[in-house]
């Protein structure tokens, strides 16, 4: 199992008082709930999504992790939004704004 970018993101931002221990609960709180390989924001315990909000929205896509999830997923844009933590029609909606970043990193 692995987690999503977006849930990475809001593990890394979170300030973990209760230091390395209360990390190995979250950790094992998404890995009971999780349903599928990739564990996204849903699946983190609420505290630590609600910290993520509290302190701003968390830019759920960039470039270099569409082009990673992509390439993780052989291209297949439903498993990539999946794995990013983000709907389908958010991904094809990234991917028509940033056509000319995403072209340009590739060659």
């Amino acid at each position: 199992m692995s987690f999503s970018p977006a849930a990475v993101e809001l593990l890394s931002r979170y300030p973990w008082p209760g230091n390395v221990r209360e990390l190995q609960n979250a950790v094992h709180y998404a890995l009971a709930g999780c349903h599928t390989d990739v564990a996204g924001p849903e699946d983190l315990p609420q505290e630590i999504r609600r910290a993520g909000a509290v302190r701003g929205p968390v830019p759920k896509l960039t470039v270099a992790a569409v082009q990673d999830a992509l390439r993780q997923c052989g291209g297949n844009k439903v498993k990539a939004a999946k794995l990013l933590g983000v709907g389908r029609a958010t991904l094809y909606r990234f991917l028509v704004s940033h056509e000319a970043s995403l072209s340009h990193q590739k060659n």
